[in-house]
């Protein structure tokens, strides 16, 4: 299951489509403990939600640095994603936030799983937050003016999205993947946020709007 990012008062989207691969597997994106509404797209198939960047209690903001120096103060607001297990199997599950894989964890049958954050690599997880795509550095606009992409990440088609991958195992595969659970938090604080020009390329790939972001936030 995935969720497309949209930002708050944007242009309604209707729908009724669910894959039926996903059928025993649901997320969910909590705010202030509460569930966001999955607004349905029926033409492309997709689930959105609308980030509250301005209506949530835990809303605070963070310094953001324009190229020009200047600082100013931009809304963030924390989030968490929760996967539900309805099945009977044994799974792993996956984060990607932005197209980038955040974290993994073990949610066994009839079983529900919270990602709370981001491995920091030392113990403690940082905030997952909602926020505008940041701007545009000087080194991306050079890379820009040589023809090549000022995008801050490899691959923009994963920009605004969040999604969770279930893989079935079985108790033996599980077993013997003990040490590899740990080895499985692959961000380890090296999340790459998305900028400006990298929600512009998806937008122009897709033919649609995309202007919401994730970003590290606090321990």
């Amino acid at each position: 299951p995935a969720y497309a990012l949209r930002p708050p008062h944007a242009s309604p989207r209707t729908s009724t489509m669910r894959d039926k691969s996903n059928e025993g597997f649901h997320m969910n994106v909590l705010v202030d403990a509460n569930k966001l509404e999955e607004l349905k797209h029926e033409a492309s198939g997709r689930s959105y939600v609308e980030m509250p960047l301005y209506t949530s209690p835990s809303m605070y903001k963070v310094d953001f640095v324009e190229p020009t120096g200047e600082t100013q103060k931009w809304p963030v607001c924390p989030y968490t994603v929760q996967a539900n297990n309805e099945s009977a199997h044994y799974t792993f599950c996956d984060l990607f936030v932005d197209g980038q894989k955040v974290d993994s964890k073990f949610c066994g049958p009839h079983d529900t799983i919270t990602f709370s954050g981001i491995p920091a690599g030392d113990g403690s997880v940082r905030e997952l937050l909602f926020s505008l795509p940041r701007f545009v550095t000087k080194e991306e606009k050079l890379r820009m003016s040589r023809g090549e992409s000022g995008g801050a990440m490899a691959n923009s088609t994963g920009a605004g999205t969040i999604m969770v991958a279930f893989k079935k195992c079985t108790k033996g595969e599980t077993r013997m993947s003990k040490e590899a659970i740990g080895g499985m938090k692959s961000a380890q604080s090296g999340f790459v946020q998305a900028n400006k020009e990298d929600l512009r390329q998806k937008s122009a790939t897709e033919n649609q709007a995309a202007c919401a972001s994730t970003r590290e936030g606090r321990t």
